[in-house]
């Protein structure tokens, strides 16, 4: 564990020079714009800025592909094409981006805006990093599955210990105070998947370079959705005694409940 962590260290130290941003023609230089425009979502993967010799400045970044539904069409490419926002293709332009939000929108043959903007089902820097998030996931709870089969009714050990550890505490810390020792195991399932999901998620912010850095849980698509999943399963799940304490609670004066 210890040489896991000299290691991601060491790796943070060489990149960190990359990702220092000078000043630009003595323009005063805004932290602000270029930390949101790390962290907010985007179309490409940003990496880093570079100086060439001439002295012109260049980004660094992975396209991601765009797929935009437009008047009947459907159009798949990948944002290189917008050559980081410099340029327009087959009538579309990526507008935004830093500290505002960045979106594509129509224009016509003359570069002007139409005032039309496509649906967007691209695959943006915040979708690619669920997936690499997921994947990076799955492999660490197989690789701790194949520990207990591998080894049956041993010690845990590497892997093994970590997973075991958070299940352990999801499971005597939250499932089984909050729902009850008789119904917690029908919802645990649910609960590890919410958990290590955001967990997983929150550790691969805090490293700075890909195919970490991503502002995962900070986007408000991620929460919401997370969040309108546990509420359909807390209201279909509940009992009589849950929506009378909604509808009807205890202890409440009868004004309180008829205006409330």
């Amino acid at each position: 564990m210890k040489r896991l962590f000299s290691i991601l260290f060491a790796t943070m130290m060489l990149f960190a020079p990359a990702v220092v941003r000078a000043d630009d023609g003595g323009e005063a230089f805004d932290p602000g714009s270029m930390i949101i425009g790390h962290v907010t979502d985007a179309h490409s993967w940003h990496m880093f800025d570079y100086k060439s010799s001439d002295g012109a400045e260049h980004a660094v970044a992975i396209p991601l592909p765009v797929i935009l539904w437009n008047d009947g069409h459907l159009d798949v490419f990948m944002s290189s094409r917008f050559h980081h926002g410099h340029a327009d293709y087959k009538g579309y332009r990526l507008v935004g981006g830093g500290a505002e939000k960045e979106e594509i929108v129509c224009v016509d043959e003359a570069g002007a805006l139409t005032g039309v903007k496509p649906l967007d089902l691209s695959i943006t820097k915040t979708s690619a990093a669920i997936m690499i998030a997921v994947v990076l996931l799955l492999v660490i709870v197989f690789i701790a599955r194949a520990g207990y089969k591998k080894r049956p009714n041993q010690a845990p050990k590497g892997l093994q210990s970590l997973v075991e550890m958070l299940v352990v505490f999801v499971r005597d810390s939250i499932a089984k105070p909050m729902i009850g020792a008789a119904k917690y195991e029908k919802y645990l399932p649910y609960l590890l998947t919410l958990f290590f999901f955001i967990f997983f998620c929150n550790i691969l912010g805090l490293i700075p370079f890909f195919p970490a850095g991503a502002n995962i849980t900070g986007n408000i698509a991620v929460t919401a959705t997370l969040a309108v999943i546990t509420f359909l399963i807390t209201n279909i799940s509940g009992n009589k005694h849950y929506w009378t304490d909604i509808f009807n609670t205890p202890g409440v004066p009868a004004w309180l409940k008829v205006f409330p």
